[in-house]
């Protein structure tokens, strides 16, 4: 209950006894003096009687007598007149029948009036004729107090019904403040560090406002602070100073990054773009003409791609590396021979020689993510065989793959389509555990495909190809059919598991009204259920992350983000998308431990997300001996070989 209702209540009540106080006093007042009006009319009008009939008797004779009092008893305010001989007998008895009464019966009983007996002797000269006895009826004393305690108690309830009409105005207004408060409190609760504009209530109410100003503002201005601190740090950990793109290490991050199954990358390329000649440049037209110039084909690579901007970093020297994500073979081909083109034009714009020229090696892959080091080694064999050549240009090749999945885009097509139709997708779960306490936080479930053989292949095999076919939503779909089954069975998983979502299936509106609806129909489940988006999608379609948070969250269930990038457009949407925790990408966690860089980034990383109550989860974990570095690094999780494999549900 709020304050301003208890106050109003507490205030009404009072209120109300005031008014029973008031009625009970005006009613008894009023009683009282009815009650004093009874006896001296009983009194008076047996004097008043007395006296006549002296006046008008010189015996006791009942017929003269009936003439007087007949008028006075007629009048009916009277239960009885009595004459009495001087024997003791009655001369004349006139008495009231049964009268009905307008009040209710316990009125009369509560406020109970008595019956005054007035009397007086009749005497005629010196000479004794009797006594009149008068008894007064209380009934026109019920009648005048049953309508008074009527009148004055609608009187009384409209006056507290004014009144409570003006403490509800008068409440409103004095806590009218607090109510932005305690708007400004929870949005606090909600890691929204807004401040409230306190401009009326009391002093108090002023004063607990720009306190809680204050703490909200300290508390912004805290994690901007220390996230513009980590932004400048990745700028000059990642970035290279001369082009403002990714330096070779930065570049390695994200690429690594991208290439996990979790960016639901289908295709691309490495190009490794080089500028043959430049130490002729430098020698010839300066140094400054040389920075000059490895700026302009920065800024030619990396120029977005049909509305997309590629990875770009500055590789070496003269030498840049670019990542294409989810482009054909044509597409890649041709934009190394644009690449060229644009940038030779350039050189001859500014009169440079014409044997300094720009090289392209490009290596397309498709059907699977390949591992960064071929394609890298693949990227530097083509760029060599370009660089051969004496006007340079662009050779552009599909990539060679070794592995035993290897498999056709339409290969894959096909199997997975036949594993969708057979319940070949099984499901694996591995356990994430806390740092240190090695307790369970959760399990996450993966999905496998289920060779003929028996060989389960991993997700990063097969999730490439899928992505091309759009089957991301069927295999999304297979997944959570199975996992609904398997947590209904009383402990076959943690209390809290994790369950990885493609960009695809969000796109898909009837993928999510159907989830939206069996999460609905099951909110006991669905508070055990934390959906992870990579971060690569939440960073480039943060509206779209951001409503599928607020929905999965409207329904009890729990959102964060997985392969979670030092950048700050990730700490952005981090801020903004207030996950239950980030998972920090693969490749942090095989660097951190030889990367004094890295580990100050990551300490700032746990600054920002600290006041945000955002967990920190160190993901494909697989070397022991850095556990504890993770502990003094205060992550709260840890995921990987190194605590738990996963194994088949």
């Amino acid at each position: 209950m709020t304050l301003g209702r208890q106050l109003f209540i507490g205030l009404m009540i009072v209120f109300a006894l005031l008014v029973a106080g008031i009625e009970t006093i005006f009613v008894a007042n009023a009683r009282r003096y009815l009650q004093q009006q009874l006896d001296a009319h009983a009194q008076e009008t047996a004097t008043s009687l007395a006296l006549s009939l002296g006046l008008g008797m010189t015996s006791p004779d009942a017929a003269l007598a009936e003439t007087f009092i007949n008028p006075v008893f007629d009048r009916g305010h009277f239960a009885s007149i009595r004459l009495i001989g001087v024997d003791g007998r009655p001369i004349v008895d006139r008495r009231l029948g049964e009268v009905a009464d307008e009040m209710p019966a316990v009125f009369r009983r509560v406020l109970a009036f008595d019956a005054p007996t007035g009397e007086a002797l009749v005497s005629s000269g010196w000479r004794q004729l009797g006594r009149v006895l008068v008894v007064v009826h209380p009934r026109f004393a019920y009648g005048q107090l049953w309508h008074t305690t009527l009148e004055t108690l609608a009187w009384l309830l409209v006056l507290f019904a004014l009144a409570l009409l003006a403490l509800r105005r008068f409440l409103k207004g004095i806590l009218k403040p607090l109510e932005a408060i305690e708007q400004a409190a929870l949005a606090i609760g909600r890691r929204e560090f807004g401040t409230v504009e306190v401009k009326a209530g009391s002093r108090e109410l002023q004063r607990v406002g720009h306190a809680m100003n204050d703490l909200s503002v300290k508390l912004r201005d805290s994690i901007a602070e220390e996230s513009a601190r980590a932004d400048r740090l990745h700028h000059q950990a990642f970035e290279d100073p001369l082009t403002s793109l990714l330096n070779r290490r930065g570049l390695e991050q994200q690429a690594q990054g991208l290439l996990s199954q979790d960016s639901e990358m289908s295709s691309g390329a490495l190009a490794l773009v080089s500028m043959v000649g430049l130490e002729e440049v430098n020698l010839t037209l300066g140094t400054t003409k040389g920075d000059e110039l490895i700026q302009q084909l920065g800024e030619v690579v990396a120029a977005p791609v049909e509305g997309d901007s590629p990875v770009a970093g500055r590789w070496h020297g003269a030498s840049f590396a670019v990542l294409l994500p989810n482009r054909g073979f044509e597409s890649v081909r041709d934009w190394g021979t644009a690449v060229c083109s644009r940038f030779t034009a350039l050189m001859r714009e500014q009169s440079i020689p014409a044997d300094i020229r720009v090289a392209a090696g490009l290596v397309h892959f498709d059907a699977q993510l390949p591992a960064w080091s071929e394609l890298e080694r693949q990227a530097g064999q083509a760029l060599s065989e370009a660089m051969q050549s004496a006007e340079g240009g662009s050779v552009a090749r599909h990539m060679t793959v070794g592995s035993a999945d290897a498999r056709t885009a339409d290969e894959w097509r096909e199997r997975l389509e036949q594993a969708l139709a057979t319940e070949g997708i099984v499901l694996y779960a591995q356990k994430v555990f806390t740092v240190p306490g090695n307790e369970v936080l959760h399990a996450e479930i993966m999905s496998r495909l289920l060779e003929p053989d028996g060989r389960a292949v991993a997700a990063v095999a097969f999730v490439p190809a899928a992505s091309r076919h759009h089957l991301l939503p069927l295999i999304d779909r297979a997944l959570l059919d199975q996992l609904w089954r398997v947590l209904e069975k009383p402990g076959a998983l943690p209390q809290s598991v994790a369950v990885n979502i493609s960009a695809q299936s969000l796109e898909q509106p009837e993928f999510r009204q159907s989830l939206k609806t069996r999460l609905l129909r099951s909110p006991a489940l669905a508070r055990r259920v934390v959906f992870e988006l990579s971060g690569y999608a939440v960073v480039h379609n943060t509206d779209l992350a951001a409503s599928f948070a607020e929905e999965v969250r409207a329904v009890g269930a729990r959102f964060a983000i997985d392969g979670f990038e030092l950048s700050g457009a990730s700490l952005r949407v981090a801020h903004r998308l207030l996950p239950e925790y980030v998972k920090l990408a693969e490749s942090y966690a095989r660097n951190i431990a030889n990367d004094a860089d890295l580990r100050f980034l990551v300490e700032s990383l746990v600054r920002i997300v600290r006041p945000l109550e955002i967990k920190l989860i160190a993901s494909n974990v697989e070397d022991p001996a850095i556990l504890q570095q993770l502990a003094a690094l205060r992550f709260d999780g840890v995921q990987g070989y190194a605590s738990d494999r996963p194994s088949p549900i």
